[in-house]
């Protein structure tokens, strides 16, 4: 190549990144100010999206769930409890416990009935796990097991309203004996229940998260109380199968909490972008149907684009037991968090469309995935190609 070609080249680019790198609005097919080269546009609309369903990992959260939300259906919540064993000391002697769980007050009318809930002791299985525990690996809980029988709905000093378990003695004493599996929690609504969704504060909240307390005594004469939090502790949350009868197959779907995600194959091809040439910017638009979406706010929803890299497996239909369709994490391997733009999606994903254009990976196809949203119990619907707001890409390049 010779001086005045690379020279060309340098200049170019040096022009794109000084113009463009700290815009990020929609870009137009007008010339480029201050530069001597014009610049191309081009896009498409020939995408293929499908989506599948894999089980949620729902950990980490600052509230937990009993009941029901649209389709969602949340049956119980499980509570393992911290370390009992300074309990072991002969010294000590147990004079009585009991179990506390806080409500969200936004998130519920008054609950005046206890006979409304019910929590019973489960032996923890080696499986369990607060992040991989969820309806499709829960065979280890038994159909029966023991209830605590006195509970009762109380207020504190500060008008939190609460549930409150009395535990017997010897079940406290019995689980600080380390020789002993671990016991856990398992709070449910009875059957006669009204259909709604009970919001409580979690392990995870800054403040009235769950726990036992604890009264106890070494000296008869003095008595000394703790407090044992909980370790980890989730809702059961079954949500809807994604199939034909409950949405509908012509859309793509995202959910964190429905476990709803969607694989994106996108032709390339079609844009005829030289190898030489500079991206200056690329973004995707998807627009969700809010008719088939659930959700409060969309403006809580952030969504990302997953380059794949292993399509040998890739299966475009169902896939529910584990999501084995690897992507990439690196940064021209993932697009931007997307942002909204008149309640429409848009992906920057410039760094995706430069490494295909030399390619620094093969097109093996996308993964696009929700990376949050308002609540677990949210899903989105977008449009796809047969409709007449299909997704579409739009790149803006320079060829030196």
């Amino acid at each position: 190549m010779s001086s005045k070609n690379i020279l060309i080249i340098l200049i170019a680019v040096f022009v794109a990144v000084v113009t463009f790198s700290c815009e990020e609005d929609i870009f137009t097919t007008e010339n480029l100010p201050d530069s001597f080269l014009t610049p191309h546009d081009t896009s498409t609309t020939d995408f293929k999206i499908i989506s599948y369903q894999v089980p949620p990992q729902l950990g980490g959260m600052d509230s937990l769930n009993v009941g029901s939300i649209g389709k969602f259906v949340i049956p119980f919540i499980l509570l393992k409890p911290g370390n009992l064993d300074f309990l072991n000391a002969s010294l000590v002697t147990v004079d009585s416990a009991y179990f506390r769980i806080t409500f969200v007050p936004l998130a519920n009318d008054s609950i005046d009935d206890n006979s409304f809930f019910e929590l019973g002791i489960i032996e923890v299985d080696s499986g369990y796990s607060e992040n991989s525990t969820n309806h499709t690996n829960i065979d280890w809980i038994p159909d029966e097991y023991p209830k605590l029988p006195e509970v009762s709905i109380t207020e504190d000093t500060l008008f939190n309203q609460f549930l409150k378990f009395e535990i017997d003695t010897s079940r406290i004493i019995a689980w600080a004996d380390t020789s002993k599996p671990d016991s856990m929690f398992i709070l449910k609504l009875v059957e006669e229940f009204p259909t709604e969704l009970i919001t409580f504060y979690s392990s995870e909240s800054s403040n009235q998260s769950p726990f036992i307390e604890v009264f106890y005594h070494i000296d008869p004469d003095t008595s000394k109380d703790t407090t044992i939090l909980m370790v980890s502790d989730i809702s059961l949350i079954i949500p809807p199968e994604l199939n034909v009868e409950n949405f509908d197959s012509t859309r793509a779907y995202v959910s964190v909490g429905a476990g709803f995600r969607s694989l994106v194959s996108i032709n390339f091809d079609s844009l005829k972008i030289p190898r030489d040439a500079v991206v200056i910017k690329a973004h995707i638009e998807l627009t969700p149907d809010s008719v088939k979406s659930h959700f409060l706010t969309i403006n809580n929803f952030e969504i990302r684009l997953f380059a794949l890299t292993d399509s040998a497996d890739v299966n475009w239909g169902d896939i529910f037991d584990e999501d084995n369709i690897f992507h990439g994490a690196s940064t021209d391997m993932k697009s931007n968090v997307s942002s909204l733009d008149d309640s429409i999606f848009k992906l920057n994903v410039k760094n995706i469309v430069q490494a295909l254009i030399v390619d620094r990976f093969e097109n093996l196809g996308f993964k696009l995935l929700a990376t949050n949203s308002g609540s677990v119990y949210d899903y989105l619907s977008f449009f796809t190609q047969q409709s007449d707001s299909p997704p579409r890409l739009e790149v803006l390049y320079e060829v030196p």
